[in-house]
């Protein structure tokens, strides 16, 4: 049996291996062609785009692995399928569940690896994108403002004067900014310099103003307050793809301690991942059976809409975690259980249709 599992196994690992490949190629230059045009347009720096490529491509891997190995899997089955080896290996003493258990073995495999970029390089790698795109950012919005024109920030809540810029050192000197607190008592700091800090995980993106004064106007010039600063730090709103973002580059230990629904979603996503991995690989094996010299489209089509269902489950449970529309518990658990009773639903629909078809 050692010699078929075997078989089995390497059959199924190169056309996962050789499907990989083809899609980390197609990624890359998909990738490759946003980073350039955003490099091209100003948005980031030439330099953080190979660093981007790849953190990119690692990101993705998470959906990739999985992706693959189910598609793999069934190509490899069919493929057997339609030339009797399977039939072949049935007469040999094989049975469907140890060849799900040859499966599920390679699945194993490769779930661990999912783990592991699930639960620490995607976090690792979302964090190193962050802090790239944030500082070439920065660096950028110094770069390209233009002395004595005003600039607005966050759709037009604040607005920025420079009377020169410092490109080297990245500051902008003597400084004016108006941020509107409100429509009848509007803020204005005037600072000898100023310069934006670069983001980080923990908080929003800021201005930090040296040597100057925050006036706090009155229309009718009655109660005017001027207040004088050595320095001082301007947190600027915050988008809601920013918050996002820090949740997906947060540590899984960070989030396993929190109690807000949205990171939990995302800690459970991340402990899913893993499980869903393996079970959509055994997944393969029921969706794979064919008879001998039939047509693969159907079985393929059918393949494709069940893999749609199942990440299409995750993602609205996920979002309905997310918004408190599910409990926590069970939360994103509910995605591996649906995708059991759907492996059992089919496996059963398969082994009534053989058994209709042999009596006929």
């Amino acid at each position: 049996m050692s010699i078929i599992n075997r078989y089995i196994s390497r059959e199924i690992l190169k056309l996962f291996l050789a499907m990989l490949g083809v899609l980390v190629a197609i990624f890359i230059g998909f990738t490759a062609a946003v980073q350039l045009k955003q490099a091209a347009a100003g948005v980031i720096t030439g330099t953080a785009v190979p660093q981007l490529i790849l953190l990119n491509t690692l990101i993705a891997l998470e959906i990739l692995l999985p992706s693959t190995l189910f598609f793999g899997a069934i190509a490899a089955l069919g493929r057997m399928q339609n030339d009797f080896e399977i039939l072949t290996i049935y007469s040999a003493g094989t049975t469907p569940a140890r060849l799900a258990f040859t499966v599920a073995k390679i699945g194993f495999v490769v779930a661990v690896a999912a783990a592991f970029l699930s639960i620490f390089a995607r976090p690792w790698a979302y964090k190193l994108s962050y802090q790239l795109e944030s500082e070439a950012k920065t660096k950028l919005d110094v770069d390209t403002l233009t002395p004595r024109q005003f600039i607005e920030f966050s759709s037009g809540d604040y607005v920025l004067y420079a009377q020169a810029v410092d490109r080297e050192n990245g500051y902008f000197e003597r400084v004016f900014l108006q941020r509107k607190v409100d429509h009848e008592n509007p803020m204005v700091i005037s600072a000898r310099q100023a310069r934006l800090l670069p983001l980080d995980l923990f908080s929003a993106p800021a201005l930090q103003f040296n040597d100057g004064y925050v006036y706090r106007l009155d229309p009718d010039g009655e109660r005017d307050i001027v207040l004088d600063f050595d320095h001082l730090r301007v947190q600027l709103p915050e988008e809601g793809k920013l918050s996002k973002y820090r949740r997906n580059a947060m540590s899984t230990a960070t989030l396993a301690l929190s109690d807000r629904a949205k990171d939990i979603a995302e800690y459970q996503w991340r402990l899913v991942m893993p499980m869903l991995t393996l079970l959509i690989a055994v997944l393969a094996v029921p969706l794979s059976t064919s008879r001998p010299g039939q047509s693969r489209t159907g079985s393929t089509f059918v393949a494709l809409v069940v893999f749609i269902v199942v990440f299409g489950v995750g993602s609205v449970i996920r979002t309905a975690v997310e918004q408190e529309r599910i409990g926590t518990m069970p939360g994103m658990w509910l995605v591996p259980l649906f995708t059991v009773l759907l492996l059992v639903t089919i496996s059963l629909a398969i082994r009534f249709k053989a058994r209709f078809l042999f009596h006929q």
